[in-house]
């Protein structure tokens, strides 16, 4: 029989039960620190996975090329600023167009509401 346990058995209760509170207890430390590897582990896979998909979406100069992951988010962000730029480009484009049928359409109308119509005025009897 183990007297150890029996002297101060309300002792080791509260022993138990403080170091299970404070996150003491050795099984659940070594799970607590399981947990943070594979939170861990998953965050780096889903960010893997997200750059390789930015990677993917952007055009290379050299597809087979190796390169590193600070170079493929610069080439990112600098496709999307040249993404940005052709679009202001197109839509200065698409207004100068819209703004000149506008004027050929206003300048149609007014000329053809200031167009008298001739008429030939005959005597046939």
């Amino acid at each position: 029989m183990d007297h150890h346990n029996d002297r101060h058995p309300s002792l080791n209760l509260s022993v138990a039960f403080e170091m299970e509170n404070n996150n003491q207890n050795p099984s659940s430390s070594s799970s607590s620190r399981t947990d943070r590897k594979t939170i861990e582990s998953n965050r780096r896979n889903q960010m893997k996975f997200l750059y390789n998909h930015l990677n993917s979406l952007v055009p290379h100069q050299n597809p087979m090329e190796a390169t590193s992951l600070t170079h493929q988010l610069e080439e990112a962000a600098n496709y999307i600023k040249r993404l940005q730029i052709k679009l202001e480009s197109m839509k200065e484009k698409k207004d100068r167009l819209i703004m000149g049928n506008d004027r050929s359409m206003i300048s149609e109308t007014a000329t053809t509401a200031m167009a008298v119509p001739e008429l030939m005025m005959t005597d046939e009897r």
